[in-house]
């Protein structure tokens, strides 16, 4: 992945929508600090096992909910965010 603020961004407007006012949420995506850019994603997850089950395969629903697992683990790894953004974004 080139550049993964620029895809969780992409990811971020596909599942929530275009925001009504300018930001960018590639700068929620930081090394260091995951926090932002962890919840985004697990609300996606969440979102879409409860919500939006319907659209998906089981084998994407049992995929969804190990995200919403790892990624309420407040020691999520930078590759396992970058993992599930490359997953959501094939979606």
């Amino acid at each position: 992945m080139q550049d993964p603020g620029y895809e969780f961004e992409k990811v971020i407007i596909k599942f929530f929508g275009s925001p009504k006012t300018p930001i960018y949420f590639s700068g929620y995506f930081d090394r260091n600090n995951k926090f932002e850019a962890r919840a985004l994603l697990f609300s996606i997850c969440v979102r879409e096992i409860n919500i939006n089950n319907d659209n998906y395969s089981e084998q994407e629903i049992n995929e969804l909910k190990q995200y919403e697992r790892y990624l309420s683990n407040g020691q999520v790894e930078y590759n396992t965010l970058v993992k599930c953004i490359e997953f959501l974004q094939q979606l």
